[in-house]
């Protein structure tokens, strides 16, 4: 499946339990490894590196 929906899905769901985030957390983890090998010669850019920050604040702010 492709990381980047399942993400995405996960950031449009009305409701996450703190398990879901977790979840969110690691195939955040995931996709930003699978970029990186795919594409070793490219940094991962400003709005990437946001991912990694969404479920503290979704933990912070929910």
């Amino acid at each position: 499946s492709c990381l980047l929906l399942e993400i995405i899905d996960y950031l449009f769901a009305p409701t996450l339990s703190r398990e879901a985030v977790d979840c969110l957390r690691v195939l955040i983890a995931d996709h930003h490894t699978a970029f990186r090998e795919l594409y070793p010669d490219c940094s991962i850019i400003c709005k990437m590196h946001y991912m990694v920050h969404y479920p503290d604040w979704i933990h912070k702010h929910a």
